[in-house]
Parts: structure tokens; sequence; C-alpha cells
């Protein structure tokens, strides 16, 4: 979808397995030129969130914060023993997944594409963006920090019961789902210490590990918070 929206020379997508159980895969900024500003992951959440509704794909969305970091690509992951190992489009739809896991294996050397040409579609795209940051800004402002929200359904229910989490064996779910919730109490005007409070247990009865449940409740109440 991203090559027939944008249409980048398919050498400069950046496609990577992780390593483990997930994809990165990268659209150089040079395609629309944002400009710097301190509400970039939130326009970069948006952003790549619709792309993710219009693909009909699930995306991790906690990891648009302002101090997330990714591992360099021909790392190796500390548990698998694999390498986050860059993925030709060709590659990426054509093998299995063992294929992959057996490319991963070694790492892979490459050269950082070049900057690309603009796109019209990807500026508009982007532009569209900011309008509906900037709505939901000025929604904010108008009904107050607080009033009118709640907490959904959701929410509630992973207080009272892990397995709305989701499986362990559903790719991205718990962490997605637990960071909706956090966000959720974020909206709130809810401290990071009652979210945590009220969501820790829940996340690690799933089976998360206790640093990526801080870290996703961390998030979600940081990223939820109104910013007037």
């Amino acid at each position: 979808m991203l090559v027939e929206r944008y249409r980048p020379d398919e050498k400069n997508l950046l496609i990577f397995f992780s390593g483990a159980k997930g994809f990165h895969v990268a659209l150089l900024t040079s395609l629309w030129l944002p400009e710097p500003s301190v509400d970039f992951h939130e326009l970069a959440s948006l952003y790549a969130g619709e792309l993710a509704r219009l693909t009909n794909v699930t995306i991790d969305a906690s990891i648009y914060s302002k101090t997330r970091l990714f591992r360099s690509p021909n790392s190796k992951h500390a548990k698998t023993g694999l390498h986050k190992r860059r993925l030709s489009l060709d590659e990426l739809m054509g093998l299995s997944v063992q294929g992959i896991l057996e490319l991963s294996r070694e790492p892979l050397a490459f050269e950082p594409p070049e900057p690309t040409a603009t796109n019209d579609r990807a500026i508009a795209d982007w532009r569209a963006t900011q309008d509906q940051l900037q709505k939901h800004r000025e929604e904010r402002a108008e009904r107050g920090t607080t009033r009118g929200a709640t907490l959904n359904q959701l929410t509630l229910e992973i207080i009272r019961d892990c397995r709305a989490l989701g499986s362990p064996t559903e790719i991205g779910n718990r962490h997605r789902l637990l960071y909706s919730a956090a966000k959720n109490f974020g909206e709130l005007g809810a401290s990071f210490e009652l979210a945590f409070a009220l969501l820790r247990e829940s996340g690690l009865d799933s089976g998360l590990m206790p640093a990526d449940v801080e870290r996703q409740i961390q998030c979600g109440v940081s990223d939820g918070r109104p910013k007037l």
C-alpha cells in the first residue's frame, strides 16, 4: 500500500525483521519534509495509525513516545540470538516465516538510502494529520481537562480480568491494549501511580514482563494527558 500510495523507490524502503516477533517498516520523511516540533511523536502516531487503518493491519501504537529507542540494524536480539535484519520488499512478501528467520541468523551490511523526492500525496496526508491533531486539542479544550471523560469498557475489563488483554500468542495485542487502557487514564487526568496500581496486576498476569508493563502504562498515561 505504501508503494502504491507514495511511489517511493523500493530500494529506499526501510523494512526490518526485529529479530523477535515484529517488523519495522519505515518511510523516509524526505517524502513530505516535516518540520521539527515538540509534538512530532503525536503526529507520527496519528499518521501511522491512519495508514494502518487503511491497510487493516495492527500496529503497536505505544512506540510513538518521545523517549522510545529502536535497536540498531544488525544488532542481535538478546533473547532469540537473531539479528535485526533488513529485508527487501520481495523478501518480505515472498519468503516464509522460516525463511526470514534463517536470514536473520546473520547480519547484512547496507548503505543508508538517499533522500527521496517529495510526494504530493504524502505532503497532503501529513497536513491532514496536523489538522486532525489540532482538532483533537480544540475538542479537549472545549470540554475541559476531564469533564465528560470516563473509563471506557475495555479499560474496565482489563482492570477486572487480564484475559481482556488477549492471548499471549496474539502478537502485539497485550502491549497495545495495556497502552490503550493507560492512555484512557491519562485522558482522565489520572496519575501514573494510580494507573499503575490498577493495571499492573492484569499486565503481569497476562504474561508481560514487569519492565514492559511499566513502560506501556507510563507511555499511555503520558500520551493521554490533554495537551492544550
